[in-house]
C-alpha cells in the first residue's frame, strides 16, 4: 500500500475515514444500467495495459502490523451496488435523505471484500416540484468509500473518465503545467522545509486550544446539514472584491455561524479558533485513485467584527499559509507517517487539536450525465474530519453552483435543532459578506 493510502486508513471509531456523497440525478433507476456501467466503464478500464481502478477490488488490511491491500477472491460487484431495500418504496425528500445518511454512516463498511458501495434510493422528490402532474422521475445514489481509496480530486476523476456519459469540463486542471515549479523553486522549498518545517509543524500539531466545541470526546454519532445551492459567482463576487479566498470565505461565515451557536447555549468563545484546510497538491501524475492531499492549520476569526473585517483578518493567515513551506511539509510527515507500523500511526493521527477541519473541491463547470443519458441535478459531498475533530465543512461545485455541507459530532453540535441554527447563521454570514448585491440563494 501506498504511505500516502496507508496514511488515510488509519482511523477511529468515532470518526470513520469514509467519504460520502449525494447524488440526485433526473430519470428513473434501472440498476441492471447503473452496475453495466460501473463494470465496464471502472472495473474493466485498461490504460497502458492496466487496470485502472484494480484498488477497488482489493481490501485494506494488516500484515505484520504494517497497512496492505489484500487481493480478494471472490469479488461480487452487487456486494457494492444495491437498492436500499427499506427504502425502495419510499418517496424521500433532502430532509429525509439527510436523516438517513448518519443511520448509514453508522453502519461500518464490511472489512471483507472493499470499503466502498454505491447505495440507490429509487424516489426522490423535490417539494418545490410536488404541484406539477405528472412528477419528473428523479432517484438518488449515495457513494460511499473509504478515504484510503483515493481522495476527492481522483474521485472527480472517477467521475469524469469512468461513470459520465460525457466526460465534463471541471473548475480546475490537476494536470496543469502552471502548477509545476522551477528548479531553484524547489531547492528553495526543500531547504526551508528542513530548515523551518518540523518546528512549525509540531507547534501548530501539539498546541492545544479548548473551546465549547472541544470540551468533549466525540462520540460517533453525527449529525449533518448541507446549505442551499449558492451561486459560485457569488463567492467569486466576494472573494474578488475582498481580494480573499474561497477557503477563507467559507471559514470566515463557520466562524461566525459557530460563535453565534455559543452565544445561544450562553457560552464564552474565543476570538480565534483554529481550522485544519485540506489542500491538494498539484499537479497529479495521473487519473488513477491516490491521494494526494496535504493540511495546513489555519487561524480564523471569530471575533465580533462584522464578517467582511473577519473575512480580512482569516485571509491574511491564509496567504501567509500558502507562501510558507508548511503544505510541503505536511504532505511529507503524512507520507512518512504511512510508512510506520500501524501502532504508531495511529498514535501520530490523534495530534491534531482543531476546532473545525474544511475541504473545498471543486467538481464540474457543466452538466452531467450518468447511467446513459441520467443528468445529475444536485451533487453535495461529507468527507471525515480526522480523528479528535468535531465539525467537519465540505464545499462541492458543480454546474456554477455551490453545495456547502457540515458534519457536527454530538460532542461538538448537540442536536439537529443546533445543526440547522448553524446552516441559517452560516448563509446569513455568507449574504452579508456578499454586500447585498444582486444575490440571492437559489432551492
Amino acid at each position: 500500500m501506498d504511505s500516502n493510502d496507508a496514511y488515510w486508513a488509519s482511523e477511529d471509531p468515532t470518526s470513520p475515514s469514509i467519504t460520502t456523497t449525494l447524488i440526485v440525478l433526473q430519470g428513473k433507476l434501472d440498476i441492471r444500467k447503473v452496475i453495466t456501467v460501473i463494470k465496464e466503464r471502472v472495473m474493466e478500464t485498461v490504460v497502458d495495459g492496466e487496470k485502472i481502478y484494480k484498488k477497488l477490488a482489493l481490501a485494506p488490511t494488516t500484515r505484520f502490523g504494517f497497512y496492505c491491500w489484500e487481493y480478494v477472491e471472490a469479488f461480487d460487484i452487487n456486494n457494492h451496488v444495491r437498492i436500499i431495500d427499506e427504502l425502495e418504496e419510499k418517496h424521500m425528500t433532502e430532509t429525509d435523505i439527510l436523516l438517513e445518511i448518519p443511520k448509514i454512516q453508522n453502519s461500518p463498511l464490511s472489512h471483507d471484500r472493499p470499503l466502498w458501495e454505491l447505495l440507490l434510493i429509487p424516489k426522490y422528490v423535490y417539494p418545490q416540484l410536488s404541484h406539477l402532474e405528472p412528477l419528473p422521475d428523479y432517484y438518488a445514489a449515495l457513494l460511499r468509500f473509504h478515504h484510503c481509496y483515493m481522495d476527492g480530486i481522483s474521485a472527480c476523476f472517477l467521475f469524469q473518465n469512468g461513470l459520465s456519459d460525457n466526460p465534463p469540463k471541471y473548475m480546475i486542471n490537476p494536470f496543469s503545467t502552471s502548477y509545476k515549479t522551477t528548479f531553484l523553486r524547489r531547492v528553495l522549498d526543500f531547504y526551508r522545509t528542513a530548515l523551518f518545517g518540523p518546528r512549525i509543524l509540531f507547534r501548530e500539531m501539539f498546541d492545544k486550544e479548548l473551546n465549547i466545541f472541544r470540551e468533549k470526546p466525540l462520540t460517533g454519532s453525527k449529525i449533518l446539514g448541507m446549505s442551499k445551492s449558492i451561486p459560485f459567482n457569488t463567492l467569486r463576487n466576494i472573494k474578488d472584491e475582498t481580494n480573499s479566498s474561497i477557503i477563507s470565505i467559507l471559514g470566515t461565515a463557520l466562524g461566525g455561524a459557530l460563535r453565534n451557536l455559543a452565544t445561544k447555549h450562553g457560552e464564552e468563545f474565543p476570538q480565534m479558533m483554529k481550522a485544519v484546510v485540506a489542500l491538494p497538491v498539484f499537479p497529479y501524475p495521473n487519473t488513477k485513485p491516490q491521494n494526494r492531499f496535504s493540511f495546513a492549520f489555519v487561524p480564523l476569526d471569530t471575533s465580533e467584527n462584522i464578517g467582511v473585517a473577519r473575512l480580512q483578518t482569516s485571509s491574511e493567515y491564509i496567504f501567509d499559509t500558502y507562501k510558507s513551506p508548511v503544505l510541503i511539509t505536511n504532505f511529507i510527515f503524512m507520507k512518512a507517517v504511512g510508512y510506520l507500523p500501524v501502532c504508531v500511526s495511529k498514535l501520530m493521527s490523534k495530534t491534531a487539536q482543531v476546532t473545525v477541519a474544511v475541504t473545498n473541491l471543486p467538481g464540474p463547470s457543466e452538466a452531467c450525465y450518468l447511467f446513459g443519458g441520467d443528468k445529475i441535478t444536485d451533487i453535495a459531498v461529507w468527507t471525515p474530519a480526522g480523528e479528535g475533530i468535531g465539525i467537519g465543512l465540505d464545499v462541492f461545485s458543480y454546474n456554477g453552483f455551490v453545495r456547502v455541507t457540515i458534519t457536527g459530532d454530538a460532542a461538538s453540535i448537540r442536536d439537529s435543532s443546533d445543526m440547522s441554527d448553524l446552516i441559517n447563521w452560516f448563509q446569513n454570514e455568507i449574504l452579508e459578506m456578499s454586500m447585498h448585491k444582486n444575490f440571492s440563494f437559489e432551492p
